[in-house]
Order: structure tokens, then sequence, then C-alpha cells
């Protein structure tokens, strides 16, 4: 809300360096709950900064909109996996937002930390959470970073809240359209 953007993200360490064996790089990804002895990036919207206090409840589900209830909205997961990686994005509309960004509703990812398999949806910035004002046409531009030439990925359409029944997906790489219906999901094998 207004002291903390709405995610936090774990890191993840991306695949290793065949000579090192170290991660080369890795990718932030949504956390659901807090696990100890890991490290969290939260970001902190307050410029006097904040305090996080724990305390365990039935009623938070993480990763839920809390400052969207009651309100008319859809969202959508985008996801690719390949290989032993996997990053995600999520994409939608809500009343409220607006086309820019808006700390409310939006994302904003992490610093990146090395070249490890990172989704964005980059009209605005390099944002994990774009949500766009409810009931208008809209282009999402969703590109996905540190692909392996060659490896066989598959992206994921899944929606979080409905409130759309159809949508259509450009691969401009490929020069192919899809349409779909709610969830489904486009494969592709990496060139670059």
């Amino acid at each position: 809300g207004n002291t903390i953007g709405s995610e936090f993200f774990s890191f993840t360490p991306g695949n290793p360096d065949p000579v090192t064996g170290a991660p080369e790089g890795g990718t932030f990804t949504p956390a659901t709950k807090f696990v100890p002895g890991k490290a969290y990036f939260v970001r902190v919207l307050a410029p006097e900064g904040l305090t996080l206090l724990f305390s365990p409840s039935s009623s938070n589900r993480p990763g839920n909109f809390g400052s969207m209830r009651g309100r008319s909205s859809w969202t959508m997961r985008v996801g690719l996996k390949g290989g032993d990686e996997e990053t995600e994005v999520r994409i939608g509309e809500a009343r409220g937002a607006s086309r820019g960004l808006d700390e409310q509703f939006d994302s904003p990812l992490p610093p990146s930390v090395g070249v490890g398999l990172q989704g964005q949806v980059f009209d605005h910035g390099r944002l994990f959470r774009d949500m766009r004002q409810w009931g208008r046409a809209e282009t999402f531009k969703v590109r996905f970073d540190s692909l392996i030439p060659g490896e066989l990925y598959r992206v994921r359409f899944t929606m979080f809240e409905s409130g759309i029944d159809r949508y259509t997906v450009k691969d401009p790489e490929a020069g192919k359209t899809r349409k779909y219906t709610q969830a489904g999901s486009y494969t592709f094998r990496a060139t670059s």
C-alpha cells in the first residue's frame, strides 16, 4: 500500500557455471511466505523507512491484492519455464489503476543481479506486476531475458482473478499469433 510495495521477492540462483559450479546470476520471484535464513527484497515506499512485524494470520493470503478488495479486476500470471529455471510476471486491470506506474497497483522488479532468467513487463520500466485501468483493451509487452539458445521454453498463462474471456498472444520473433480463452500455454525454442 502506502508504506511498502505490493510484492516481496526471494532470490532463486540460476543454473551453475559448468567450470566453477557457482550459479550464474539468478532471478527474483514473488515469495508467498518468509523462510528463516533466506534473504528477501521488499520495496520501501516511505522515505522514513519502516519496521516489518510478523504474526501468523489465516486471513492474509500473500500475493493477493489487499488494496483491491471489492473492486472489479482481472489478474493473469505469465510464467516461463525452461530447463531448471523459471520466472513470471503478472498483468491485469483494476478499477482505480492507471496506465502509468502506480505504486498502489504495480510492482517494479528488484534491482538486477546478474544474467539469470528474468521476466518483465516493460511499458513503464521493468515491472513484475503491471495493472491498467479496468475495462479497456490493452497491450502488455512482456520480455524474458537470459534465454539459452536451443533450449525449449513454455510460457503459461494462468488467471488469478477472472475478468476476461479471451486474449491474443503475439510472438514477434517467431511471427506467430494465438488466441486463447482463460488459461493456456505457448511453447518455443529459443534462438538467441
